[in-house]
């Protein structure tokens, strides 16, 4: 039991000693810099298509305005 208790503190006092990470969490969730890259829109239009493409859908691509 003792031992127990103290490996958890150690866990609990690592886990609030470590800095958190300006990156954040690899592979999380972040705003794309610039909506208006190319490439943005090139992958917008490639989601659409593809989305039509399984759905039999008619769906138009117009343009990327906002993502993460």
């Amino acid at each position: 039991m003792r031992t127990s208790l103290l490996v958890l503190i150690a866990a609990v006092a690592i886990g609030l000693a470590a800095p958190p990470t300006a990156a954040g969490v690899a592979g999380g969730w972040f705003p794309i810099p610039d909506i208006n890259d190319p490439h943005v829109q090139e992958l917008g239009g490639w989601a659409v298509s593809e989305r039509n493409r399984r759905e039999n859908a008619a769906i138009r691509f117009s343009r990327v305005v906002s993502g993460q």
